[in-house]
């Protein structure tokens, strides 16, 4: 409930400007087109599953393993 409401208040004290960051702040901006996700699971029945992204922006999934 006390994160909700922090957030809550800084939407509202920050709806019509950009938060402030630091002067030395810097960022990547990721625009991956295949994501890859592994799940560590007993006995080698590991849980792998492919996202790559189609051309009209949706999202194709693949179940690699088991």
């Amino acid at each position: 409930a006390t994160l909700e409401a922090n957030l809550a208040r800084i939407r509202e004290q920050f709806a019509e400007r950009p938060v402030p960051r630091p002067r030395e702040w810097g960022g990547y901006r990721l625009s991956p087109n295949v994501l890859e996700f592994w799940q560590g699971r007993p006995y080698r029945l590991h849980d792998r599953l492919r996202y790559t992204r189609r051309e009209d922006g949706s999202w194709m999934i693949e179940r690699l393993s088991p």
